[in-house]
């Protein structure tokens, strides 16, 4: 066998050189052969490559609720603005006042916008919380707007 040492000798060195045969013995036995190291090395780097896209999607989904995030933040703020805007000039208005209704309107609005900004705002934190359906929302809107352009037509 190639790489085995010849010595005949029982000392110590003898000892050794048995020991060595053995072990370069035990190894050429276990070689793996250069196509299978490319196969695993091959399998081993289509593995890798799979495992991008999943991360790759989740960095994405995690960069959308940063931007999320933000940008409720920055919404939340001038909802703010609206509602003390708003508890202002009720404040100031008398009940029977005409247009006490709308900027009651307009703070019931801004109040349940001020909900939905809260769940960005969890979301984008993934805290888990229960969603509420924005169908209010919209039929508020459409509520408040048919109002509007009933006023402005007659």
């Amino acid at each position: 066998m190639e790489g085995t040492i010849a010595l005949a000798s029982r000392d110590e060195l003898g000892q050794l050189a048995s020991a060595f045969n053995s072990m370069a013995h035990e190894l050429h036995g276990s070689m793996i052969h250069r196509s299978e190291l490319e196969t695993l090395v091959k399998r081993r780097t289509d593995d890798l490559i799979q495992a991008e896209d999943p991360l790759h999607q989740s960095q994405k989904l995690d960069a959308i609720g940063r931007l999320a995030g933000g940008v409720a933040h920055d919404f939340n703020n001038l909802l703010a603005v609206v509602m003390a805007c708003s508890e202002l000039v009720i404040a100031e208005l008398d009940r029977d006042h005409p247009a006490r209704a709308e900027v009651d309107e307009i703070l019931a609005a801004s109040q349940r916008a001020a909900s939905l900004t809260r769940q960005l705002l969890a979301f984008s934190r993934k805290e888990s919380r229960n969603p509420k359906v924005i169908a209010d929302v919209v039929e508020s809107s459409t509520r408040c707007s048919a109002g509007s352009s009933a006023k402005t037509s007659s």
